[in-house]
């Protein structure tokens, strides 16, 4: 059904094609299909496709640029590597997945916080450091109590207390059998440099 409605609406030749939410009913196999269908008529008809979407992954999967909206307003108009990355608010980070936040202060260049420092070229002031799980890489040994491991299949998550709470740790599954770490263990972390976006609190 889903192809037919396609096929009618390519049949009148449109300059611009909106499909609003057309792989909703769908398996994830049909909607993986019907995905890539619409990508390869986008690339060889050269069609404009508005997409409107619930799903994150869809929205990155399928797109050149995102809109993403909240109450009829946009938060962030950007590439899908850009709005992953460098996110402009934190409502826009936390819509495409898990994030930790670690305060702290910058001062001359320098970012100080109760779990790492790091260079930076903003300014002085109080800061919000934004770090992806997967940007939290772990060491064999340390200072710090995992309190919880979630196996995904070839992904794990891992959840380390800290002194500002519980930061998050997505590792892959065999890493963590490498470093031989379980619940109740200690451990070290780092953060990967590239990895940090900072939010001015109070801003």
């Amino acid at each position: 059904m889903q192809r037919v409605a396609l096929a009618r609406a390519l049949a009148a030749n449109p300059r611009v094609l909106l499909l609003d939410e057309p792989f909703s009913g769908l398996d994830e196999c049909l909607r993986l299909k019907m995905g890539n269908l619409v990508k390869k008529l986008h690339q060889e008809r050269k069609i404009t496709t508005i997409l409107v979407t619930h799903e994150k992954r869809e929205a990155m999967q399928m797109s050149d640029r995102i809109a993403l909206m909240n109450e009829g307003q946009i938060l962030q108009y950007d590439t899908p590597r850009n709005m992953f990355r460098h996110p402009v608010s934190k409502a826009v980070a936390e819509y495409f997945g898990r994030v930790n936040y670690v305060k702290g202060r910058m001062i001359n260049h320098r970012f100080y916080s109760s779990l790492f420092e790091m260079s930076s070229e903003l300014e002085d002031g109080d800061y919000e450091a934004m770090i992806r799980p997967y940007s939290v890489t772990l060491e064999r040994e340390g200072t710090y109590t995992i309190t919880g491991i979630a196996f995904m299949g070839e992904m794990a998550e891992v959840k380390i207390e800290v002194p500002e709470g519980v930061i998050v740790s997505q590792v892959m599954s065999h890493e963590l059998e490498r470093l031989g770490l379980e619940e109740g263990d200690r451990t070290g972390i780092s953060i990967e440099e590239n990895g940090v976006t900072w939010f001015r609190r109070g801003a």
